[in-house]
């Protein structure tokens, strides 16, 4: 996983829409479970009040493939109008997850990404949260 993806996300402002879900591949009906897929997440965020400006963006997200090799699953971060993270995972996730919330959901992005030598340091006080990303050797550590 490269780890400036996690720092531009935890840069940004929120709420944050976090989506892990399967993410067809290779198969006849791709299109259609996408679709099928986008709409229950939307119908979620929905629900739990996300904008539709954001809504709709992660329903364009999710109904594209992700052009890359072999993957099981997808990992989609978004707010404000952009979306920061849409990857493929190696795994397949357990449970799809659908999330709207003030900081992003990054546990399962690192959980079932690609281990890479590198870490996250997350330095929370009452005033602000500082994320520290420090990706393996012989990349550019970031600071958020």
């Amino acid at each position: 996983m490269r780890s400036s993806a996690v720092g531009i996300a935890a840069a940004a402002q929120g709420p944050f829409i976090s989506v892990y879900i399967a993410d067809p591949h290779g198969h006849d009906g791709d299109a259609a479970t996408r679709a099928c897929n986008a709409r229950k997440v939307i119908h979620e965020l929905e629900r739990r009040g996300a904008a539709p400006a954001d809504t709709a963006l992660i329903a364009k997200s999710l109904r594209e493939p992700v052009h890359s090799g072999d993957h099981e699953s997808r990992a989609l971060i978004a707010s404000r109008g952009t979306v920061h993270i849409d990857r493929p995972l190696p795994i397949p996730v357990d449970c799809p997850s659908v999330r709207f919330s003030p900081l992003p959901y990054l546990l399962p992005l690192l959980c079932h990404a690609e281990h890479e030598d590198g870490h996250i340091v997350v330095l929370d006080d009452d005033d602000a949260v500082s994320i520290i990303v420090t990706p393996p050797a012989g990349h550019e550590p970031g600071t958020a």
